[in-house]
């Protein structure tokens, strides 16, 4: 009779199921590298007078633009590039002298906003 070593298949973890841990260990951190940063930058304002900048939210891209007061002949561009909750009413004045010539809102691709 030929002697066999057993050793408890439980005490260890089998290659397969290593590798997908392992895999799916460096995919979260991909993710969090890749995407983990835009949290903070969701709004874009572009094309306006003294309100160019990344804003948290919708709410502070608008207050920043209602806070210029010539905004004439303009085209400004509101970019949201990731979702966003807004804590207070958003509210666009238009009360600039001379008013922008246009006004766009895009998102890249399809994100959210929502109240609190």
């Amino acid at each position: 009779m030929k002697a066999t070593n057993k050793t408890s298949q439980a005490n260890f973890p089998q290659k397969s199921a290593l590798k997908k841990n392992v895999s799916l260990t460096w995919l979260i951190i991909l993710f969090s590298i890749l995407f983990g940063g835009r949290a903070n930058a969701q709004v874009t304002v572009t094309g306006s007078t003294g309100a160019n900048a990344t804003y948290s939210t919708l709410g502070a891209a608008f207050t920043a633009i209602n806070g210029q007061t010539n905004q004439s002949g303009n085209n400004i561009v509101i970019t949201i590039t990731t979702s966003t909750t807004e804590t207070a009413t958003a509210s666009l004045t238009g009360l600039a002298t001379n008013s922008w010539t246009t006004f766009k809102i895009s998102t890249i691709p399809i994100y959210l906003i929502s109240p609190t």
